[in-house]
């Protein structure tokens, strides 16, 4: 159980950064709610409104997920995570969004139910603690030390990483 439920967390970070729509679709119970400072209402919504946010706003996201703490009583169970998500602007002014990277540090705070033997977030809140805007786009320069960055990700499902899973 406690497994599923780290793999139910880290699954919303993977839908959130690739920008997928679909698997977001899977970590949340129709029936859920999520609260935060952007958005609260129910997981549809919430997928509608962040996904294009994300694509419209940002060439890159990285949502890390650390310090979980897990409780589980029987089909119910709660976790805090503290969160470190870096956005990276496209740079190129597309869209009127301006060139620069912004850090939010945060935790979510999320409910979990266990239906029909599968675990799924319920409600979830997330809690902005610091966050950090730079002027400049770190993560659209050239590659560290000289080189140049050719293997990088994409916010879709064309990422690399579906690859991967689909050849299992």
């Amino acid at each position: 159980d406690r497994q599923a439920i780290t793999d139910c967390m880290y699954l919303y970070s993977r839908g959130i950064d690739r920008g997928d729509a679909a698997l977001l679709g899977e970590v949340f119970w129709p029936d859920a709610r999520i609260v935060g400072e952007l958005f609260s209402g129910p997981p549809a919504d919430f997928i509608g409104f962040s996904v294009p946010a994300g694509l419209k706003n940002w060439d890159r996201m990285m949502h890390l997920i650390t310090n979980s703490v897990i409780r589980i009583e029987g089909d119910r169970a709660a976790a805090e995570s503290c969160f470190y998500g870096y956005h990276v602007a496209h740079g190129d002014g597309r869209e009127g969004v301006p060139p620069g990277d912004l850090i939010i540090c945060g935790r979510y705070l999320d409910r979990f139910a266990k239906r029909d033997d599968e675990w799924r977030i319920i409600e979830k809140t997330i809690l902005f603690e610091w966050y950090r805007e730079y002027d400049d786009g770190g993560g659209i320069k050239p590659g560290p030390m000289g080189t140049t960055v050719s293997l990088k990700g994409v916010a879709s499902p064309e990422d690399r990483s579906y690859d991967l899973f689909r050849s299992i």
